[in-house]
């Protein structure tokens, strides 16, 4: 009898403590006396229609995380119609700043490179894509900004890049994060309890398997193959447990306050198709995942990429790459536990 499984280790290890900085290196919360504010949030914008709900968006979690928020404009390539787009988002600066109490500066040239947008994208704590398409650029051949900047910002910056895609639909969306039961994607469940203030979270995780090749009659395989998912599900199930306990128990300043409602989801299957399944049935508003660039495997895309549309906006979070090395190490190990 033989039998295929295909999977990844989920190790056990400390739960992740919400007193702990969001990002070591760039951003800290502001709970402690005497921490240094946090860099500002940077919004590019093309000024498009229906980008208004999108700055909004980004005001509200400058407010949330204590810091300020820079306004900078995204050249398009094609005309769109501004006689003075710099005066325009002094206006919308204006707005923002009298609405939402909050900080707002805006930059004073506008941003026609890549490159450029990831120079204002080094001094922020958070990028944020505020490019919604409008119905009358839904028909357009016009790329928008996560499809120009998003690779290029997740390479060269280590700060997290937010893509808004529309405004908040009606009734409360809940949050949901893609992550791993593994000690690397803790600054995920960070970000996630920032922006799932007064509204639901969900941990989701997917168990990469692979269904017996067997004989399908073979009811011995069948058993064997159903109590290792079980184990698998349940471990995970545990593991994200651990994780989401600060969350739901811990108190913080004011705009970190405890998650009651924090739910765990643990998948089998293909990781890309089920995760599309998952997010295509649920109520999604903001997704949370993470992203890891491995400089020696640069053809790797960006998963979110096929996701985005299912949510109203996605938070991306560069992950630290692991060697060489250990992704060997980790993938030699997997292949004996498959044997």
């Amino acid at each position: 009898m033989s039998l295929t499984l295909r999977h990844t280790h989920v190790p056990s290890h400390p739960p992740w403590l919400p007193g702990a900085p969001i990002d070591a290196h760039r951003f800290q919360c502001r709970h402690h006396e005497g921490v240094a504010p946090p860099a500002p949030l940077l919004a590019l914008t093309t000024l498009r229609p229906g980008t208004g709900d999108a700055l909004h968006k980004a005001a509200r979690l400058a407010r949330t995380l204590g810091t300020d928020l820079r306004l900078a404009w995204r050249t398009d390539e094609h005309p769109n119609g501004l006689s003075d787009p710099m005066a325009r988002l002094q206006q919308r600066a204006r707005v923002l700043r009298r609405r939402h109490a909050l900080a707002v500066h805006v930059a004073g040239t506008p941003v026609r490179t890549a490159a450029e947008a990831v120079r204002l994208a080094r001094t922020a704590s958070l990028t944020c894509l505020a490019d919604a398409p409008s119905a009358a650029t839904a028909g357009t051949s016009r790329a928008t900004l996560a499809e120009r900047l998003l690779t290029p910002l997740l390479r060269a910056a280590s700060a997290p890049v937010w893509v808004i895609h529309r405004a908040e639909a009606d009734g409360v969306r809940s949050v949901h994060c893609l992550l791993r039961p593994d000690a690397l994607d803790a600054p995920l469940l960070a970000w996630a309890w920032r922006l799932a203030a007064q509204r639901p979270l969900r941990l989701v995780h997917v168990l990469p398997t692979a269904l017996p090749a067997d004989d399908p009659r073979d009811i011995v395989a069948w058993t064997v193959f159903d109590h290792m998912q079980r184990q698998r599900r349940l471990q995970a199930h545990h593991t994200l447990d651990q994780l989401a306990a600060p969350l739901r128990t811990a108190a913080c300043a004011k705009g970190c306050a405890p998650l009651h409602d924090v739910q765990t989801t643990v998948l089998f299957g293909d990781v890309d198709d089920e995760l599309q399944a998952h997010l295509a049935r649920s109520t999604v508003g903001t997704l949370v995942m993470g992203h890891t660039w491995r400089r020696w495997w640069p053809w790797g895309g960006v998963r979110a990429r096929a996701l985005m549309h299912l949510a109203d906006d996605t938070l991306v979070v560069p992950q630290p790459a692991r060697s060489l090395r250990a992704a060997l190490r980790r993938a030699w190990a997997g292949l004996l536990a498959a044997a």
